[in-house]
């Protein structure tokens, strides 16, 4: 009897202890901070903004981490917060209110805190998927919680135009509109009354109010206007804008605007003078990615002003207009942001890089004296799957689980003598398969939980199993306050496969290439080192030890001496958006001497062919065989149904 009292006191004493919050419930996690015995209840903070100790401490920081410092005390007199400005008290409110939505008991603490960057941001794409101005104002909510302070708002792209224009209404007024509820479903522009239309746009008001909303919260709004790709919406609205023939009709379907034409200068110009007129952000985005430069090739006007002012190449073509673009900014007292393909050509001479395709161009732009934004695809896209794509829903591809995010070191590969032209890190969700307000905040928490720590808090400090516990908190927390999260508790995570090595039969055999693919670059440039019979396994994502073949697979194997072979299999990745597909048929030969062959197996997958979601299929089978080679045939689906076919290990038992 007395051991069960002991054990309910005992119970009962460490449900107090979690009762009870405490600075391991902050996200991000801040610089530095105690924890002590007794806690402290619904007190108000004090605060004090001319504590000579406390700028005593802060007086080596660097300018944008004094102006953020902030110290909280939480003792038996209640709580006392020492900083110099608002910003800081406003981050120590954050810090105090986290807890508070943890437990309005607080156990006695220090907290000493400052951010490692000054840009801390997230991108919303709103063109895919038009968000409502009270769902982005929720999100501004949370963001500021996070100790975020940029709010990248891709308000325009090929999909649609979120912005009212009053100098060139039809933008917002056809090409904030389609046929169609979603993305994948678009067909054509279309006005609002149109049967079957979707979409809408921001009037001049709403944004205003999501400005003033976020600059109450110490969030900057930075605008995006694409230019000059993903500008089909544009060129639909306003066809001048176009590359064009003489006589009027286009040069060649395209999305992108065309770089020598004066209607495009002027109207590009009117709407940054209106954007201008709403945002006060210093940073303006233009864009600058994936520009379909063929069409510029062969229209008249492009070649005639290369021609007359000596531009070599489309690219210094690109540059030539964002360098315009960047001087008329310039002149209103902002600055140019582009994606990393501004560097081609010649980068703007003040522009920002923000680097999306890997961190090489961020490294490039440092080194040219540039600042940089990362955000490269592999850390920071949150519109990949975040978990195993069969328990998902579709994503655009690839594979972002929390712990990658987490990993990220934003001046990783950067050298140490410019590590300060990193500005910071910014997560990005595109929308193209995120049709609701319900995916979009799924998609984003707990992710930017990560992107935030990443960008406040000094990597050293980094805990990851630490952090998703204060994670997993977190999204009950958002859950009950009404936002929809992953539910990071029944994350499956990595493909296990991925963690360990598997000693088969083929594993460092001699293996050939029958059939040579020189057109993928997803294979190991050596055919020695062949990712086909290495032992390991890829992961969710193709190119991370899957090998991509646009041709059939035709490989032999040599197993060096006669061998019993009871199974020949491999997993293959199918992912219809990136056009990845499964084979037609695979078929397995065994021979003794590498010239008499016998086939041992033959599977034709028919009925997976024209699946639609992303899936890892293994196909293969039992054999009983003895024999030396092995040749190994997977053919592609003709005519051609998808571009790609990604293999795994080639499994030999």
């Amino acid at each position: 009897m007395k051991k069960t009292l002991l054990s309910a006191a005992l119970i009962a004493v460490t449900a107090a202890a979690f009762a009870q919050s405490s600075p391991r419930d902050i996200i991000p996690q801040p610089v530095s901070y105690t924890v002590s015995e007794g806690v402290s209840a619904g007190a108000s903070p004090v605060f004090i903004l001319t504590d000579k100790k406390f700028a005593k401490k802060i007086k080596d920081l660097k300018p944008f981490q004094r102006e953020a410092a902030y110290e909280i005390t939480v003792n038996k007199k209640g709580i006392t917060v020492k900083t110099q400005t608002e910003l800081g008290k406003f981050y120590a409110q954050q810090s105090i209110q986290m807890m508070r939505e943890v437990s309005d008991t607080i156990s006695f603490c220090t907290v000493f805190d400052y951010p490692r960057f000054p840009h801390r941001g997230l991108h919303f794409d709103v063109s895919r998927h038009f968000r409502p101005k009270d769902f982005i104002l929720k999100q501004i909510d949370q963001m500021a919680r996070l100790k975020l302070n940029s709010l990248h708002f891709h308000l325009v792209d090929a999909a649609g135009w979120r912005i009212q224009i009053d100098s060139y209404p039809r933008l917002h007024e056809l090409g904030g509109f389609r046929v169609g509820t979603t993305y994948m479903e678009w067909q054509k522009f279309g006005y609002k009354h149109d049967e079957h239309g979707s979409g809408g746009y921001y009037t001049k008001d709403e944004l205003r109010e999501i400005v003033a909303y976020a600059a109450e919260r110490h969030i900057n709004v930075m605008p995006e206007i694409e230019m000059p790709g993903h500008s089909m919406e544009v060129v639909h609205a306003y066809p001048e804008t176009g590359c064009l023939k003489p006589d009027g009709t286009p040069v060649d379907f395209s999305y992108d605007i065309c770089p020598s034409s004066d209607a495009t200068y002027a109207l590009f110009e009117a709407v940054l003078e209106e954007v201008m007129d709403i945002f006060p952000s210093k940073y303006i985005h233009l864009g600058g990615d994936e520009a379909d430069t063929s069409t510029w090739e062969k229209c008249p006007r492009c070649n005639a002003l290369m021609s007359r002012e000596g531009i070599e190449n489309v690219h210094q073509l690109q540059s030539r207009m964002m360098k315009h673009f960047e001087k008329f900014l310039a002149r209103h007292g902002r600055t140019v942001v582009g994606w990393d393909e501004i560097i081609e050509g010649g980068l703007p001479e003040s522009a920002v890089v923000m680097s999306w395709r890997g961190t090489a161009g961020g490294q490039r732009a440092t080194r040219m004296g540039h600042d940089v934004m990362m955000s490269p695809t592999d850390h920071c896209y949150l519109d990949f799957y975040q978990d195993a794509p069969a328990y998902e829903p579709e994503a655009i591809g690839g594979y972002l689980p929390l712990d990658k995010v987490y990993a990220y070191n934003p001046t990783e590969g950067i050298a140490p003598e410019v590590t300060d032209r990193v500005l910071g890190v910014q997560g990005n969700l595109w929308t193209e398969f995120v049709p609701t307000d319900r995916h979009f905040e799924y998609m984003l928490y707990p992710r930017a939980f990560a992107i935030a720590e990443i960008a406040w808090t000094p990597d050293g400090n980094k805990d990851f199993p630490a952090f998703r516990e204060r994670a997993l908190r977190r999204c009950d927390i958002l859950r009950r306050m009404g936002y929809n999260t992953f539910d990071l508790r029944k994350e499956y995570g990595h493909r296990k496969e991925y963690y360990k090595p598997f000693n088969h039969l083929a594993v460092g055999k001699p293996l050939t290439f029958n059939v040579v693919d020189t057109t993928s670059p997803y294979r190991p440039k050596n055919p020695a080192e062949s990712w086909l019979n290495d032992g390991k396994f890829g992961d969710w994502i193709y190119g991370d030890r899957w090998m991509g073949f646009t041709t059939d697979i035709d490989v032999t194997i040599d197993l060096e001496k006669q061998t019993d072979i009871h199974y020949i299999g491999a997993t293959y990745f199918h992912h219809p958006t990136y056009s990845l597909g499964l084979p037609a048929k695979v078929e397995v030969w065994i021979s003794d001497d590498g010239n008499d062959w016998t086939l041992v197996s033959e599977i034709e997958p028919e009925w997976l062919r024209d699946v639609s979601r992303t899936m890892h299929l293994q196909i293969g089978e039992a054999v009983s065989a003895r024999g030396r080679y092995i040749h190994y045939i997977a053919t592609r689906v003709r005519p051609w149904a998808y571009a790609w076919m990604f293999i795994d290990e080639i499994v030999v038992n």
